[in-house]
């Protein structure tokens, strides 16, 4: 019966390392580069040099495109975009520049299997 008990044990434990392991290398972000007062919905997978999302948002309107963290400081970016008032944010998770508060829902569901087959189990 051990064998029962340490299948329903690794089938959550998997789950939860396919959550973790399955973003990949590349980050993913909203790519607007006109400033706009719209939603973007535009992705791309970001350059390997950029491992960054910014959102960039001046009058109103944003734009949206991957960057490097390294040069998200207020100097650079004024100095890129030659704006003298902005508000910006950079962010390094897959899609974060949208300016939404929203979980993957793939990982939600996934990390929830996950618990409720380990409380269940054994």
């Amino acid at each position: 019966m051990s064998g029962m008990c340490g299948l329903r044990v690794m089938l959550p434990l998997s789950l939860v390392m396919l959550v973790f392991c399955s973003t990949g290398l590349a980050l993913m972000c909203y790519n607007c580069q006109s400033y706009s007062s719209e939603q973007c919905e535009q992705k791309m997978t970001c350059p390997s040099t950029q491992n960054a999302c910014l959102k960039i948002t001046t009058d109103g309107k944003s734009r949206f495109q991957c960057w490097e963290m390294n040069r998200c400081d207020i100097p650079s970016l004024k100095n890129e975009f030659q704006l003298n008032k902005f508000s910006s944010s950079c962010c390094q998770s897959d899609l974060c520049n949208s300016g939404r508060n929203s979980l993957p829902v793939t990982s939600l569901v996934l990390s929830l299997a996950a618990a409720i087959l380990l409380i269940f189990s054994c």
